[in-house]
């Protein structure tokens, strides 16, 4: 029988460790064109939002300034090596099941591949979740009896739930579930006491409760979803003017977030993803919020990568 209150985790070695270095021409962040027939040759203009400036120019002083601090604050990261990794949301109430059948797949992904209303979702998973059990000691001492250094967890996954007390909106296990706690406080603690490095999951490309965001296509004209609207993988190349809708729920979301689960937490690490869903432009303002806001804590290469502090591996490298 499914366990109702059942925690997803990944445990992973850190592998991949590195300075990271740039070359002198702008990197172009973006997914290769598809082949097309030698007959019928097609190119589609690459908008501004798909370059970043080259690692040595001007606009990038600010990466370069970071990454004088790089060796020291990643040195605890390659001393740890292992650590845990947490998927824990909304979501988990549902164990992978929607209306009585199995969903396929990541079981943090329901709400895309189930196409769940936003409002459903709120009120029927959100509305739902009341963890009363949560002991965030006993997952510290978990990860610590284990032999790991530090634990990573989902701050905010792809459905746009917040999963600590977010002033940026009330989307968020505060406010709205019927729990009103905030776990990444207790876990916080928790990890303090086993003498643990903590950080966060935040997904900044994929949201898909807001409006602007890309992914959500069931709810919302928006690119970056299943259906590939708007030209698909690089959509931000065949539409560029839906750019600046992007940037606007990143202005209003992603960096405000970011900066606040920095401010409020303090965290050693912060692990983005998706990349690809975003423009490369978008991506690289919100890692350069991330760093301005916490020089001192390391980040992973799903957001821009060659200007991470480290290179992540694919998901379930091993199989």
């Amino acid at each position: 029988m499914r366990s109702q209150w059942a925690v997803a985790t990944a445990v992973a070695a850190a592998v991949g460790l590195g300075r990271a270095t740039g070359d002198a021409a702008a990197i172009e962040l973006k997914s290769p064109p598809a082949p097309t027939a030698p007959t019928a040759p097609a190119t589609r203009p690459t908008s501004s939002a798909s370059f970043i400036p080259a690692p040595d120019s001007p606009e990038m002083a600010w990466w370069r300034e970071s990454m004088k601090s790089h060796d020291q604050r990643i040195q605890w990261f390659r001393q740890a090596r292992f650590g845990m990794f947490i998927h824990w949301g909304v979501y988990s109430t549902l164990a992978g099941e929607w209306k009585g059948e199995p969903v396929q797949g990541y079981a943090e992904h329901i709400q895309r591949k189930c196409k769940i209303p936003i409002d459903t979702y709120k009120n029927q998973v959100a509305g739902q979740f009341n963890p009363v059990n949560f002991n965030a000691d006993e997952w510290a001492k978990l990860a610590k009896e284990a032999g790991m250094g530090y634990m990573v967890i989902t701050s905010k996954h792809h459905d746009g739930f917040a999963m600590f007390d977010s002033d940026v909106t009330d989307y968020n296990v505060v406010k709205d579930t019927p729990w009103h706690h905030d776990p990444m406080k207790d876990l916080k603690a928790a990890t303090q006491k086993q003498g643990l490095k903590f950080g966060f999951y935040y997904s900044q490309a994929w949201d898909w409760s807001h409006p602007d965001a890309p992914g959500n296509d069931w709810d919302f004209d928006n690119p970056a979803g299943d259906r590939l609207l708007h030209g698909g993988k690089d959509w931000w190349n065949a539409e560029p003017a839906l750019v600046s809708k992007c940037s606007k729920y990143v202005d209003e979301k992603a960096i405000p977030q970011v900066r606040e689960l920095i401010a409020k937490y303090h965290p050693d690490i912060i692990w983005f993803d998706t990349p690809s869903k975003m423009p490369p432009s978008e991506n690289l303002r919100v890692l350069k919020a991330m760093r301005e806001a916490g020089p001192d804590v390391v980040v992973n290469s799903r957001c821009v990568g060659p200007l991470a502090d480290y290179q992540s591996t694919a998901d379930r490298p091993a199989t």
